[in-house]
């Protein structure tokens, strides 16, 4: 099955939240990492379907291709990889690839997933999607431990920009989207373990402003879960500030749950995936 990716895409930079928003940094600045952060790995991010009983092709949700001391991983949400007891599951590129075989959870699927704080999923990688695609190795991963005052840019695929698609043997399009907020500080009443260490907190409202410096109405993420969390640098460093030093994206994890109350992403580290990918 043929899928091609649409190049284009979109995003959108959150403005009502509590915390400091990104746009208040200096705009060319702010673009510059924001284009930085959401291009370097757009490739390695890609759509997941599962597949309606008529055998139309549906969007459900995002992952990234990883290399780890060249083991070739599938990141994703495991709420995302749960679908499999209902549905068959493929990963959105060309061609469309069935996502089978064994699958590393944080938590096994006979746990609960809606207790599960780190909800990641590592599937196994057929030989024949690791030819020709883009993944994100171990030299391109976040080094930083603090994520306060950091840009970070989530790309993924939400389903309201990414309809029930032609039947699986058709051709079918997929459009990502980006958007970028500063990590935030750590509140005790979010429940996260150790202290939120293993987490990346970011503001998400109901408006944004757009590449045209339009204010809009937020794209629901829903769709995004399992998608690329890319560190885009820190807007605080005067060397940032001043020119002197462009950042260099790193991969920093995966986006996992969106929570209303507060208006936050929830985002589980990549360290804290290897950690448990490779205990």
């Amino acid at each position: 099955m043929d899928v091609p990716l649409r190049a284009g895409g979109s995003s959108g930079v959150p403005t009502d939240t509590p915390w400091p928003a990104p746009e208040r940094a200096q705009p060319d600045l702010l673009e510059t990492l924001k284009r930085n952060g959401g291009g370097r790995f757009r490739e390695a991010v890609w759509p997941i379907y599962g597949e309606t009983p008529s055998g139309a092709a549906m969007a459900i949700g995002s992952c990234v291709l990883v290399r780890w001391h060249g083991t070739h991983f599938l990141l994703t949400a495991a709420h995302i990889t749960d679908n499999r007891s209902a549905t068959h599951l493929y990963i959105g590129g060309a061609p469309l690839v069935h996502l089978h075989g064994e699958i590393i959870y944080s938590v096994e699927v006979s746990g609960r997933r809606d207790t599960d704080p780190y909800d990641f999923a590592a599937p196994d990688i057929l030989d024949k999607l690791a030819e020709g695609v883009q993944f994100v190795d171990e030299t391109q991963f976040t080094q930083h431990s603090e994520t306060v005052g950091r840009l970070y840019t989530v790309v993924g695929f939400p389903l309201s920009k990414n309809k029930r698609m032609d039947r699986p043997e058709r051709r079918v399009h997929a459009t990502r989207y980006s958007f970028s907020n500063i990590g935030l500080a750590y509140d005790a009443s979010l429940g996260l373990p150790n202290g939120g260490a293993d987490h990346i907190l970011l503001g998400y409202g109901k408006f944004s402003v757009n590449e045209e410096g339009r204010r809009t109405h937020s794209v629901a993420p829903r769709g995004m879960s399992g998608g690329g969390v890319i560190d885009s640098g820190h807007l605080g460093d005067p060397a940032v500030q001043a020119g002197r030093l462009v950042p260099v994206p790193s991969l920093a994890g995966i986006m996992i749950e969106r929570r209303k109350e507060p208006h936050i992403l929830v985002c589980t580290r990549i360290g804290t995936i290897l950690t448990r990918v490779l205990r």
